[in-house]
């Protein structure tokens, strides 16, 4: 929904400097970014228009051709204001839009501006649907919550895992840095790897399957 603070999240999330303003559709044309996970995943990030409920008749068509990256999403980050009394309204506003365009990726509500209520604090639900994450753009509590709620929406849920390489498994070792799934590593007395990696079951699987470990 317009004015909930999506361009302000959008700049410290891929730290650019989008035009962002306190206003109606201040974004009127869509944005795309590279956003590093953790510097482990690297996904694209798109900055859409704002939605508004009762939009004039004459504006629709163009209002909804600039929503088109939304139809081919993955994943939609829906930023919701919730310092906002009708935020529920908005919502209904923003999936009544997502349900003409027949969006059928995956969606997050964000929750942003938790730093304009007293009773709120960052977090993250994947138990509900659709999943949910509370943050605030502003003061930038919850962005963590906000990584690993879109990798484990992307991704699935990455492990932990040592492992120790021989030296001639230096192609699984460089793999695994192209990857980004190196957390540390360090030289062992006998000349093998010990990398701490972190690796989902998908990117393990296929891992193993290559490399036979």
């Amino acid at each position: 929904y317009t004015n909930a603070g999506k361009s302000s999240l959008f700049n410290v999330l891929t730290n650019e400097h989008i035009y962002a303003a306190n206003q109606l559709f201040a974004t009127l044309d869509p944005t795309m970014r590279k956003w590093s996970l953790n510097g482990h995943y690297d996904v694209l990030l798109i900055d859409t228009v704002g939605f508004i409920r009762d939009l004039p008749h004459h504006l629709v068509a163009a209002f909804k051709a600039t929503l088109e990256e939304t139809i081919e999403a993955d994943l939609l980050l829906h930023v919701i204001d919730i310092a906002d009394n009708n935020w529920r309204a908005q919502v209904q506003a923003v999936e009544q839009v997502l349900q003409e365009l027949k969006v059928k990726g995956l969606v997050m509500h964000v929750f942003n501006k938790i730093d304009l209520k007293d009773n709120l604090t960052a977090k993250f639900d994947d138990t509900s649907t659709p999943p949910k994450v509370w943050l605030s753009a502003q003061t930038h509590a919850g962005l963590t919550h906000l990584q690993e709620a879109v990798i484990r929406q992307l991704f699935g849920k990455a492990y932990e895992e040592e492992l120790f390489l021989t030296p001639d498994q230096a192609a699984l070792r460089a793999k695994l840095y192209g990857m980004r799934a190196v957390m540390a590593e360090s030289l062992q007395p006998n000349g093998n790897w010990r990398l701490i990696v972190q690796l989902t079951r998908q990117e393990r699987q296929k891992l193993a399957a290559i490399f036979h470990i």
